[in-house]
């Protein structure tokens, strides 16, 4: 375990470098109150920090959903999203089912081609046909 973490960040710190400056790849996500389902928030951050900061605030003042919350990383570099995916997962291992892969051509230009779904979603993806999906633990 202590090697992978040491790889992880070598593979974070080295060639996985960000595209851009002021790119924001980071999606909040928080459990619906009624439901019980975890939902994404269509706000986007510059880093991690940031993005719990901004979802933890939001949160105080929601009365529709509630913790665990956390945030995905999303990106054209699978290696990247796939090493944010397992840090992630290693720190809360309620939100994310599997890494997935966007086959629509305009999601590389967004810089959205691979990312994280929720718990739940995998199999949903797995039905289109624009998606592909990996690591699938549902």
């Amino acid at each position: 375990m202590k090697y992978l973490a040491i790889f992880l960040v070598c593979l974070l710190s080295s060639g996985a470098k960000a595209e851009a400056e002021k790119e924001k790849p980071f999606y909040a996500w928080a459990t619906h109150n009624e439901t019980g389902d975890a939902e994404w928030w269509y706000t986007s951050y510059e880093n991690r920090s940031l993005c719990m900061e901004g979802i933890e605030w939001d949160l105080r003042t929601s009365a529709n959903y509630i913790k665990p919350f956390g945030c995905g990383y999303v990106g054209n570099n699978f290696y990247k999203v796939t090493a944010r995916f397992l840090i992630d997962s290693f720190l809360n291992p309620i939100g994310f089912g599997c890494v997935f892969e966007n086959l629509d051509p305009a999601s590389r230009q967004d810089k959205r081609k691979y990312g994280p779904a929720l718990k739940g979603d995998c199999r949903e993806l797995d039905d289109l046909d624009t998606f592909e999906t990996y690591f699938n633990n549902q």
